[in-house]
């Protein structure tokens, strides 16, 4: 699950906690906490004991997934690259020439 790192950071920081203490009282490994902290995921165990321990809704810990900005001109340049484009055309071709094979064979 992705989730703020910061909030968790930021809570085990308001009670002076080292992140081994945290581990601790989660029943947690330090290497754990470690990774919930700097790249903000973590399994839903995890994340119900964080929320748990440090007395937090989980909804204030999840993190909002990034949009997909189709307007960035990466995602629309892939699409409108040629390759892709003769791809489409030539499934687009082979799948009408194997459907009209495909009526004509059923049609006899």
């Amino acid at each position: 699950m992705d989730i703020k790192a910061s909030v968790i950071k930021a809570e085990r920081q308001s009670r002076s906690w080292t992140q081994q203490h945290l581990a601790d009282v989660c029943n947690l490994s330090l290497r754990t906490v470690q990774r919930v902290e700097r790249f903000g995921s973590a399994a839903p165990e995890t994340v119900m004991e964080l929320c748990s321990v440090l007395e937090i809704e989980q909804a204030q810990l999840m993190a909002e997934p990034e949009p997909l900005n189709v307007t960035n001109g990466a995602f629309v340049s892939i699409l409108t690259s040629p390759v892709v484009m003769m791809v489409v055309a030539l499934t687009l071709m082979v799948g009408l020439g194997l459907g009209a094979v495909l009526m004509y064979l059923l049609g006899q």
